[in-house]
């Protein structure tokens, strides 16, 4: 039986695949709902990246910096904001166009009967590999595609239409909703509970138990980790990313988050709705962070900590203690000696009025 054999694609836009159509400008417009400028006739057969130009190929820029690279004679078409449509001689104005990218490309993958976009339910009927092993209690959705050499434990719940790739293991207990694409090698384990249209990235392991030990008589004793990780609903959880379960309370991931590969998430976090993190990620144990933060790469945040909504934290920082209004943050500083490093973060918290008194005392010397 011919299955899945690769990873299906969640953001559309994350297609290794050069998407090829033949559509008018009028009609992208009206996907998107925006406003067409110069010819609606002009003919488009394909998406490029503003910096690679292709002639009849449809281009979006979201960000000033990119305003320099439009070029009418090209012949590429460009979506952009309203305060750049005299840059462009044929194109779509929209006030948000990465959002009118992608919604354009989500209609013509539709028209295509390509990889469906997140959530949606478009999947054949149920096809269910050979050598998959499925407990005789646990309960498949329906039209479900199952890969090969996927192992599905006994009381596992799966929603209607989930694809869940080869090699991939769903252990006791666990419980995903409709619509959820579990890409292949997969271990969601420890009665984790995901929420509807969820994807996991390959290599991704949720549910693993919490790094929690007790030092005893020169040794480290394992403590059992009894919470689970609930997961809300769109969730997207990038390749070989690790979401640890509670030791007792569960680690909670709200909805629509968005985590990139190889982040890790300890147990007992708590992961407000529309937050994102990019990759490298590291939380620690117990750590809270709100709704619609933002975590560049290799952030560091550390343990029993809490971070407020609408934070952004800067690509490389470490994060060592509460964040209690929105707004961005940066910070990086070398090892030290921990009687060192708490003398010295005294000091930099006092840097700006300590420069005052300086630039003060020289005024008073001139």
């Amino acid at each position: 039986m011919e299955l899945i054999s690769h990873q299906t694609s969640w953001h559309t836009c994350r297609s290794n695949r050069l998407i090829k159509f033949d559509v008018s400008l009028g009609q992208l417009a009206v996907f998107c709902q925006g406003e067409v400028i110069g010819d609606a006739s002009q003919r488009v057969t394909g998406v490029c990246s503003v910096e690679a130009p292709i002639d009849k190929h449809l281009a979006f820029v979201n960000q000033p910096q990119f305003c320099s690279l439009i070029d009418g004679g090209n012949g590429c078409y460009y979506i952009v904001k309203p305060d750049w449509q005299d840059k462009v001689s044929h194109g779509i104005c929209h006030d948000n166009p990465m959002q009118a990218y992608r919604l354009i490309l989500d209609a013509i993958l539709a028209t295509q009967n390509t990889a469906p976009a997140h959530g949606s339910t478009t999947i054949a009927t149920a096809q269910i590999a050979a050598t998959a092993q499925i407990a005789s209690d646990a309960s498949i959705g329906q039209d479900c595609v199952i890969g090969h050499h996927v192992v599905i434990e006994s009381g596992v719940v799966i929603g209607d239409y989930c694809r869940i790739g080869h090699h991939s293991v769903i252990t006791s207990g666990c419980q995903l909703g409709a619509d959820c694409v579990i890409e292949n090698q997969v271990t969601i384990t420890g009665k984790t509970q995901m929420g509807r249209a969820c994807q996991i990235g390959s290599g991704a392991v949720i549910g693993s138990s919490g790094f929690g030990f007790s030092f005893e008589g020169g040794q480290w004793q394992p403590i059992a980790q009894i919470g689970r990780v609930k997961i809300g609903e769109r969730v997207f959880v990038g390749a070989n990313s690790c979401i640890d379960r509670g030791a007792i309370h569960d680690t909670i991931i709200g909805d629509n988050v968005i985590i990139d590969n190889l982040v890790h998430i300890a147990h007992n976090v708590e992961v407000g709705d529309h937050t994102a993190m990019a990759a490298f990620v590291g939380v620690a144990g117990s750590t809270k962070i709100g709704k619609y933060c933002l975590l560049g790469g290799k952030v560091g945040v550390a343990g029993h900590i809490h971070i407020a909504d609408g934070v952004q934290i800067n690509g490389g920082s470490n994060i060592l203690q509460s964040i209690e209004k929105s707004g961005r943050y940066s910070g990086v500083l070398p090892t030290l000696p921990a009687t060192r490093w708490n003398r010295l973060a005294i000091y930099f918290t006092k840097l700006d009025e300590l420069t005052k008194r300086i630039k003060s005392m020289r005024k008073e010397n001139e």
